[in-house]
């Protein structure tokens, strides 16, 4: 064989051996789409085997990351934290973070969401001085990056208004909330996703107006919550979070006097929950029957009050929710009741009868 031919053999085996040890885009994208469907479908621990083989075939000829590598790395840290493995999660999360980082800057949009989910993930694990220092930092890349007026700075917003809500600085919370619900209504129009990000906002600036007693502001933020929910009925979890609207408004009308408003608000709830056997919309339908359990108590109206309890109760009972809080909550209010009117054997009878029970 002359030598021409040696060479060109040695190379052309050379390129087949490369070809076949290389990674492959062919292959990443049909784990990263398998890991997807399985995900989708529940099979948590079969989508984790095809993200990590995804994460290895997303690298280029030369062994580097690409922009496929960060995809691969995000979904296997969202994987791994929905197993409770939040060690190894904040370790694929970092690691995404500082390969967008090189591959995109730091002042990059995905980058700076990429530090936000960082900081989420490692509040998740306990870690709160890490995780506000990872939020102070990705405002910071946003102040830099000239992006402080843009989307992008509104998720650190949220995520330290969260920890400082819990630390109980509600004022400074609620600056950060508002100017977080500004920028997604800002660009909401051009991002319908951003309306549940609104949503989010408003459920928490409701929740620190009715901490502050400020009714006025909570029926503002939780009304418009609810128009939300109502002009996205078709996403999934827009029923849910219509109801928790519609129990946060009947509880605020409840406390500040308003019976009527906040009866009118509970029924809405059991309207559209009446014919869902599912847990969570059980559990809402019960604080929705208990919440005009109480309403007619504190009405005066003893005999609707007990009607109520007694309807939760029955409720409660068929979904087993049986020696859960909400269900001897619901008891001890119907024995009061029924204390109320007179009827001091029924009283001891529900609460032997729920002793009995648990």
């Amino acid at each position: 064989m002359k030598p021409i031919a040696i060479f060109l053999t040695i190379l052309g085996t050379l390129f087949l051996s490369l070809n076949i040890t290389c990674a492959s885009p062919i292959n990443w994208k049909s784990h990263y789409t398998n890991a997807q469907t399985l995900a989708a479908e529940g099979r948590t621990q079969e989508a984790l085997k095809e993200a990590r083989l995804s994460a290895i075939d997303s690298r280029d000829r030369h062994g580097l990351e690409t922009s496929n590598t960060l995809k691969s790395l995000e979904l296997l840290a969202k994987l791994t934290r929905e197993v409770g493995n939040y060690p190894k999660a904040i370790r694929l999360q970092r690691e995404a973070y500082e390969i967008s980082s090189r591959i995109n800057g730091k002042t990059n949009p995905n980058t700076i969401r990429l530090l936000s989910q960082l900081a989420e993930l490692t509040i998740l694990a306990g870690n709160f001085n890490a995780g506000k220092a990872y939020y102070d930092e990705a405002l910071r890349l946003c102040e830099a990056g000239n992006r402080s007026a843009c989307v992008t700075a509104a998720y650190p917003m949220m995520g330290l208004a969260r920890l400082l809500a819990t630390e109980g600085k509600l004022m400074d919370a609620e600056k950060l909330y508002l100017s977080a619900f500004d920028k997604f209504c800002c660009f909401s129009k051009y991002q319908p996703i951003l309306k549940f990000r609104m949503a989010a906002a408003l459920e928490s600036l409701g929740a620190i107006y009715r901490l502050q007693g400020d009714y006025v502001h909570a029926i503002k933020c939780f009304d418009q919550l609810k128009f939300v929910y109502q002009s996205k009925k078709s996403a999934p979890d827009a029923q849910d979070g219509l109801c928790l609207s519609l129990l946060n408004l009947g509880d605020i009308y409840a406390r500040w006097g308003k019976y009527e408003r906040a009866i009118k608000s509970y029924k809405e709830v059991a309207l559209i929950l009446e014919n869902h056997p599912d847990a969570d919309s059980s559990m809402m339908l019960g604080l929705a029957l208990k919440g005009l359990g109480d309403t007619f108590k504190n009405k005066g109206n003893m005999a609707l009050a007990a009607n109520y309890y007694k309807k939760a109760l029955v409720h409660l009972e068929t979904v087993a929710f049986i020696g859960k809080p909400l269900y001897s909550e619901t008891v001890k209010s119907l024995s009061n009741v029924y204390k109320e009117m007179g009827m001091n054997s029924d009283a001891q009878a529900i609460l032997a009868r729920n002793l009995a029970m648990n």
